[in-house]
């Protein structure tokens, strides 16, 4: 089962992206991602904490699963950073406790989820293989998704899939655009 928390429009500040400022990229890191201004549960805790019920039987619809997968997915590029996930998968962790059923957090962009859906809907992977591929015993390894997804097809042989809803949204724009302003190919 996997349990997804989207966090839109919660961008990290330049300064904490690119300062170097440690205590300004813990204090961004926590205000978009772990708790807001008011002391409120963000994406990470909101996902440690959905998944604590799932385990305890509290979810009514929701039969108790072998196994949780937590992702959060959002907006803000530096999700791909190498380490972030981890950073963050260390809060979750610390947040959910030990002895349970969930795996480590896995955080990607939407970029990625858009990539990854296109090998899902074609069965070249599950999400389950694809996350598990993503850890070291308990621990998330510090790569991106998109990474993960590269070593995956390279490993299995796998082609490049394209999101096919997505290119044919893209062009359909496309068409609309060139009908728009005359545009001969």
């Amino acid at each position: 089962m996997q349990v997804v928390q989207l966090n839109l429009r919660r961008l990290l500040s330049e300064a904490a992206k690119r300062k170097g400022d440690r205590a300004e990229f813990e204090k961004q890191v926590n205000l978009k991602f772990v708790r807001n201004e008011d002391g409120k549960p963000k994406a990470v805790l909101q996902l440690a904490k959905s998944c604590r019920s799932i385990v305890a039987g509290v979810v009514p619809a929701v039969v108790k699963p072998n196994r949780i997968y937590p992702v959060l997915v959002g907006e803000e590029s530096a999700l791909q950073t190498l380490g972030f996930n981890t950073y963050l998968n260390d809060i979750f962790q610390r947040e959910l406790g030990q002895g349970s059923v969930v795996r480590p957090l896995t955080v990607m962009t939407i970029s990625e989820f858009e990539e990854t859906l296109a090998y899902v809907s074609k069965n070249a992977f599950s999400w389950a293989d694809l996350l598990e591929s993503r850890f070291a015993t308990d621990e998330v390894i510090g790569h991106s998704v998109h990474q993960a997804l590269y070593d995956w097809r390279r490993a299995k042989g796998v082609g490049y899939y394209r999101n096919e809803v997505l290119l044919k949204r893209f062009n359909q724009i496309f068409q609309n655009i060139a009908e728009r302003y005359d545009f001969q190919e």
